[in-house]
Order: C-alpha cells, then sequence, then structure tokens
C-alpha cells in the first residue's frame, strides 16, 4: 500500500514533470507558431518580376547589406537619394513583401489607398525578414533574427547617409514588434516617427487574451505562461524611451485578432497618439483623418 503522503508526493513529481515537459515543447515550437512565412507553388523571384512589372515601375529593386529591399514612390524611375524621407514598413505574421505588392496592386484596395499617399511624400521601402519571401534562407525565422534584418537594413541606409530623423518606421501586428525592438536596440529616439497599426502590448498579453477563453488552458498559462515574458515587449520598450508624441496607433474597436485593449495599453504611456480606424485585422479601413495624420509626420 502506498501511503498518502507519498501518494501526494508522486501527484506533485508527475504535475512538475508535466509542467516541465509543456514548457520545453512550447520553447521549441513557439518560433513556428510565431513566424508562418507563405509558401509558393512557384518561384517567388519570377513572382515578384511579373508583380512589379504589373505596378508600372513604380518600384524597383535594391539592397541593403545583405537584404533584398524594394523602393516604392509614385516615381516612374524610383531613386533612394531623390531628396525624401523613407519609410520603412514591418508587416505581419505570415505575409511578405510579394503578398503586400499583390494587395497594392489593386488600386480599389485599402494596402493602395494608404501606400500611394505615403508614397507621394516618402520613398517606401519594403523588405522580407530573415526567412521569408525574396530573402530566404535555411534558417528558421527567431525574434532575434527578424529583428536583426531591420537593424542591419537601418545601420546601412546610416552608412549612406541617412539620418533618424530622416527614417519613419511602420509595423503591422507583428511588424511592431520588430520596429520598437529596432528602436529599442539602437536607441533611435530622434526617429522621424513611428507608426504601429493593430500592434500589440507584448505577447504576452496576447497569449493571455487567446487562453481566457478556455479553462484548462487559463490554469495551464498561469503555470508557464512565464516563458514568454519580454518578448516582443513593445510596452516597455515605448514606456522606457523618452519618445514624446512621435509614435502613432492605428487600431480598430472591430480587431477581432488583437483587441483594442492592447492599443489602450499603450496609448497609456502617455507617449503615444491613438487614431481608430474601422474594419477588422487583416482588412484594416484608413478613414481619412488617420491616412492625413500619419502623412504629415
Amino acid at each position: 500500500m502506498i501511503s498518502n503522503n507519498k501518494r501526494y508526493l508522486l501527484v506533485i513529481i508527475i504535475i512538475i514533470t508535466f509542467i516541465i515537459m509543456i514548457s520545453i515543447l512550447i520553447e521549441h515550437n513557439l518560433n513556428k507558431i510565431l513566424f508562418i512565412p507563405p509558401v509558393y507553388q512557384y518561384d517567388i523571384n519570377v513572382m515578384m518580376k511579373s508583380i512589379m512589372n504589373w505596378m508600372s515601375g513604380n518600384c524597383t529593386e535594391i539592397k541593403l547589406g545583405d537584404t533584398k529591399c524594394i523602393l516604392y514612390n509614385t516615381s516612374s524611375k524610383p531613386s533612394l537619394y531623390d531628396g525624401k524621407d523613407i519609410i520603412i514598413y514591418s508587416y505581419g505574421n505570415s505575409c511578405d513583401v510579394f503578398g503586400t505588392l499583390w494587395s497594392m496592386q489593386n488600386k480599389r484596395s485599402q494596402m493602395y489607398k494608404l501606400f500611394e499617399a505615403l508614397a507621394d511624400r516618402y520613398n517606401v521601402l519594403l523588405y522580407d525578414y530573415n526567412g521569408y519571401g525574396i530573402n530566404k534562407t535555411d534558417d528558421k525565422p527567431t525574434e532575434e533574427k527578424v529583428t536583426n534584418t531591420l537593424k542591419n537594413m537601418i545601420l546601412n541606409l546610416h552608412k549612406k547617409g541617412f539620418k533618424n530623423n530622416n527614417i519613419v518606421l511602420f509595423g503591422f501586428s507583428l511588424g511592431c514588434g520588430v520596429t520598437m525592438n529596432v528602436i529599442s536596440k539602437l536607441k533611435m529616439t530622434d526617429v522621424k516617427g513611428v507608426i504601429l497599426l493593430s500592434g500589440f502590448s507584448n505577447l504576452y498579453d496576447i497569449a493571455s487574451d487567446f487562453c481566457e477563453e478556455y479553462c484548462y488552458l487559463k490554469l495551464l498559462f498561469k503555470l508557464i505562461g512565464w516563458k514568454i515574458k519580454g518578448k516582443f515587449d513593445n510596452y516597455s520598450n515605448i514606456k522606457k524611451l523618452n519618445m514624446h508624441d512621435k509614435i502613432y496607433l492605428l487600431h480598430s474597436r472591430l480587431d477581432e485578432i488583437i483587441s483594442y485593449e492592447h492599443a489602450l495599453k499603450l496609448y497609456s504611456t502617455g507617449k503615444c497618439k491613438l487614431l481608430d480606424i474601422d474594419g477588422t485585422h487583416n482588412d484594416p479601413k484608413y478613414n481619412d483623418d488617420a491616412i492625413s495624420a500619419i502623412v504629415k509626420i
């Protein structure tokens, strides 16, 4: 017969072992959940060439260090050295530059409406994270690798004579985390401006929101949620940086993936301007007030 004390001890050991195994499983698979590069049946470089031809010569491929980028503006011969400031767009998960251009080629799309307005004033730089699209490698994307993609691009722009106050950083969803990570790492408090579209406070809060809907996940998250604390922590990055009124938050109250509460939490730092937009997470609708505000940054 097993005594009650031994039985309790056995249960505790089983629970602890289970928690450790789940923690290891989450850590091993977290990057697979966070980073999902699109997969295409055809060669991405051939597809990119075709869609750039469709866009009437308003974009051209350039290279910043090891990173291939697409330069887009309203000129028929886009150039990085035409006197315009630069806006760098960091997209969300499950997207890439090809997907962004595909959306833009429809002149009735919200993506076209937004980028056409931005391209009147800025040179728009589109790029793929390490492991995505035209920058696809055998490396698997991680927070550090995608952050370093943008960081190295900016360092190369510095070498070409561009200063932080010539640069606007624009992140959407996951791209907000990439954007704020780089600003924090390079201490870019003198950047011209920051746009966070459908951004989140941090990865921990997103996971917490999801787990709240399921009782068993809620309990599990309380035990192992610490594994993702500090990852893509936009709230902490904004809070510690002296960047008053340079950060514009665009968020819809109807966002079904990253709730409006995330925008309110970022806004509570007292360092951001909050602009309401319409639409859903993957189909945002930009009103004239929001576009006018960010174009004037």
